[in-house]
C-alpha cells in the first residue's frame, strides 16, 4: 500500500517537471504521447501493487498479427 501512495505522490512531480513545459511550448504530440504513457504506467503500477492479476498481451497480439499476415507454417 505504501508503494501505491508513493506512486500517487511522485507522479504529480512528473506532470510538473515534464508535462507543463510541453504544454507551454505547445508541443502537442509530445504532450499527449507523454501524458498517455504516464497515465498508463501509473495505472499499471497501482494495479500491480494491489496484486491484481494482469494477463499477458502476447496471445491477443499473436492473433492480430495472424489475422493481418496470415498463418505462418513452422
Amino acid at each position: 500500500m505504501y508503494v501505491t501512495l508513493s506512486i500517487l505522490i511522485i507522479s504529480p512531480l512528473f506532470v510538473i517537471i515534464d508535462l507543463i513545459p510541453l504544454y507551454r511550448k505547445k508541443e502537442w504530440a509530445g504532450f499527449f504521447l507523454f501524458g498517455i504513457m504516464l497515465v498508463f504506467s501509473i495505472v499499471l503500477a497501482v494495479i500491480m501493487d494491489l496484486r491484481v492479476d494482469v494477463p499477458s498481451p502476447a496471445e491477443p497480439i499473436k492473433r492480430i498479427i495472424t489475422f493481418i499476415v496470415g498463418p505462418v507454417d513452422q
